[in-house]
């Protein structure tokens, strides 16, 4: 190789070395991922003392009035804004959380609700007929049944249990006991989140009563108790779904 070919490797590899490296672009924190509510869809407020309709999508916006839990369908005007995200509640690594949605509720009031205590679902605010319980008609308003009742072995202790499909992919177990009854709803993958699902079965199985939320760390589990400790509620996550388990005492 000739001596000015030589040179000309070495002045482009000193180049090379000296030229300033490319500018590392910064990641830039992702905003809150919020759901989108369909303008023209139906809402419902599972917030056992009402939600407070406000004048601006802000937990410091006038009030205009109280939305009950009574199952009354709420119009959504505006969906909300995925950048104006309030916390209501925090338990372990969960959140209660959502944007502010424009409503119209049946008596022809506009304002802003709170996201995190609405659901697609109308809330179970009459006591279910026959031998059903909460859990059971309120999740047939959900996903149609598939098939029957089918008994399955005791566990756990249990003199006997049953469990019922849903159409869905729901599975919904019951385990009766001498001293009160144990109901397991397993929920499919993408249908609730484990903080939806907190707030729509807390109302479903505690109504009114006053409630502790906790969080224990080894289990993994979102743990809801009432005042007088006759009634449980435990959540937890494995792997997409959302496992319930629902505890009374006689």
């Amino acid at each position: 190789m000739s001596k000015p070919t030589l040179l000309f490797l070495f002045l482009a590899l000193f180049a090379c070395k000296n030229e300033p490296a490319a500018p590392v672009a910064t990641p830039q924190p992702e905003a809150p991922k919020v759901a989108k509510v369909p303008v023209g869809s139906k809402v419902y407020a599972h917030a056992v003392n009402g939600l407070v309709l406000r004048q601006t999508p802000s937990a410091d916006g006038a009030k205009l009035g109280n939305v009950p839990f009574n199952g009354s369908p709420l119009e959504v005007l505006v969906s909300p804004d995925p950048a104006n995200v309030y916390v209501a509640e925090t338990i372990g690594p969960y959140e209660v959380k959502g944007g502010w949605v424009k409503v119209r509720t049946s008596e022809n009031k506009e304002g802003y609700l709170f996201e995190g205590y609405l659901s697609r679902y109308a809330p179970l605010v009459k006591e279910p007929e026959g031998t059903l319980s909460s859990i059971e008609a309120f999740y047939q308003t959900v996903s149609a049944l598939k098939g029957k009742p089918e008994p399955v072995p005791a566990k756990n202790g249990a003199m006997e249990g049953s469990m019922q499909r849903y159409a869905d992919g729901a599975r919904y177990e019951l385990e009766f006991y001498e001293g009160g009854v144990t109901h397991n709803l397993v929920l499919p993958p993408g249908v609730f989140t484990l903080p939806e699902a907190l707030v729509v079965f807390r109302s479903l199985w505690f109504g009114k009563h006053n409630t502790t939320t906790t969080y224990n760390e080894p289990t993994k589990t979102v743990m809801v108790l009432d005042a007088d400790g006759y009634q449980a509620l435990e959540l937890k996550m494995e792997k997409d779904s959302v496992m319930l388990k629902f505890q009374s005492a006689d």
